[in-house]
């Protein structure tokens, strides 16, 4: 959830970071001699940034389960993406106990839809993907605290396999989540922005291609293993 929040600043293409770069030599007023020692200056006092020989890797073949009947298990990345569809996980560890909370403030005339429609969506997407998964059992806190809602399911939900929380987007959830489960509780967990969730449902495609994705967390989260 957070993850677009801390890369936004550190993904630049790479003429950006290397101005970027340039300015703030052009701007230090430190000795010279202290940057030439830490190479950062050429042997002839230049600023001017290094060059080396570079290559581009090919990109790796991913290797999902072949047990479907005429299915090849390979994958092939392309622009830092694949496509999961009709792909079996190489190993899956069965959801036998997990729960759904609802965190996110859902629109009252809704709510009933948008639970149905996630609740559908993750059964058919996750099975796809080859987990086995059981009922969960479904939990609406809107307006409960994140520490009441880890008691709640220690006293009467006792060591789940799996907590996924839908959250709303402009909160503090995300961090007291974690904290709770990893430094408290021990459990593992899963978030899901409920804006973006959403988003993918008014289109039945995307949405099972996001819920392939999280299943992708989740497989690896619960011990599975997703492919070679």
């Amino acid at each position: 959830i957070k993850i677009h929040f801390y890369l936004k600043g550190t993904i630049l293409a790479p003429e950006v970071r290397e101005a970027k770069i340039n300015d703030l030599l052009n701007k230090n007023t430190h000795d010279e001699n202290c940057l030439s020692s830490f190479g950062v200056l050429n042997a002839n006092g230049s600023k001017r940034m290094h060059e080396v020989n570079a290559r581009i890797l090919d990109p790796p073949v991913l290797n999902y389960n072949s047990s479907l009947p005429n299915k090849n298990g390979e994958t092939f990345v392309k622009y830092g993406g694949w496509n999961m569809s009709n792909k079996r996980f190489i190993n899956t560890v069965e959801l036998k106990k997990w729960i759904i909370v609802w965190k996110a403030k859902l629109r009252k005339d809704k709510e009933e839809e948008n639970k149905e429609k996630f609740n559908d969506a993750a059964r058919n997407s996750f099975s796809k993907c080859g987990l086995l998964l059981s009922q969960p059992i479904i939990l609406t806190e809107p307006e409960q605290s994140i520490e009441d809602i880890f008691k709640l399911i220690s006293v009467n939900y006792p060591n789940p396999q799996l907590v996924v929380f839908i959250i709303d987007e402009n909160d503090n959830d995300y961090n007291l989540i974690k904290n709770e489960a990893e430094l408290k509780y021990g459990m593992t967990t899963q978030c899901l922005k409920f804006s973006k969730l959403l988003e993918q449902m008014r289109d039945d495609r995307k949405l099972d291609m996001y819920m392939s994705n999280v299943a992708l967390k989740i497989n690896a989260k619960i011990g599975g293993v997703n492919n070679t």
